[in-house]
């Protein structure tokens, strides 16, 4: 996959993590927060200098890769 391919899959999976999450759907919701993070960090070691212009979309997660990063990382402690 690109690198667009890859965040995009990934802002997709978070918004269906968002979806379910308000209608308590937990288990479901944290696969698809797994999956987006899972996406996001590929597409990272992909790209670490972001240095594709997908990583600038015009989008709520511009430039927003370091809290994703941590959010996703303290959701996953949450599993330990």
């Amino acid at each position: 996959m690109t690198i667009a391919e890859l965040l995009s899959a990934s802002r997709a999976a978070h918004g269906t993590y968002r979806e379910l999450v308000d209608k308590l759907r937990r288990v479901e919701a944290r696969a698809h927060l797994l999956e987006a993070a899972r996406l996001r960090e590929e597409a990272d070691a992909a790209d670490p200098e972001h240095t594709d212009p997908a990583w600038n979309e015009p989008d709520r997660f511009a430039g927003k890769h370091d809290a994703l990063t941590e959010f996703y990382a303290a959701q996953r402690a949450k599993d330990r």
